[in-house]
């Protein structure tokens, strides 16, 4: 891994967000939109975002991303908000989520899986 910039990982991530922000705002009651297109889309964010600072190996990096994604499911899973007495925080709700599911980490995978196959970009 070495630290390099990458002006084109920056536009995909900032376009990235954007449709997040759109889907949030606009598709927030469609599930499947909501949630399998969110989640895919939250695992190439990540990868592009650090991708725009750092050259490293896709399958690596991609790896990392859905690693990262599954211990964040976790968190839903033992109810971490609650444990920690931030139920009710809207903002950590929203970072971490809520529910677990095992679609949600089928989707991180699959998300991972075409970023780091399909990353030729320098």
């Amino acid at each position: 891994m070495r630290l390099k910039y990458s002006f084109s990982y920056l536009i995909f991530a900032i376009c990235i967000l954007a449709v997040e922000i759109l889907i949030a705002v606009k598709f927030a009651s469609i599930g499947p939109i909501r949630g399998s297109v969110s989640d895919v889309l939250a695992v190439l964010f990540l990868y592009c975002a650090i991708r725009t600072f750092f050259t490293m190996n896709p399958f690596l990096l991609g790896l990392s991303v859905f690693l990262f994604a599954c211990l964040v499911e976790a968190t839903q899973y033992f109810h971490l908000n609650a444990l920690l007495g931030l139920k009710g925080n809207d903002i950590l709700g929203i970072l971490l989520g809520n529910t677990f599911s095992w679609a949600d980490i089928l989707m991180y995978f699959l998300g991972c899986l075409v970023v780091s196959l399909g990353d030729d970009i320098n």
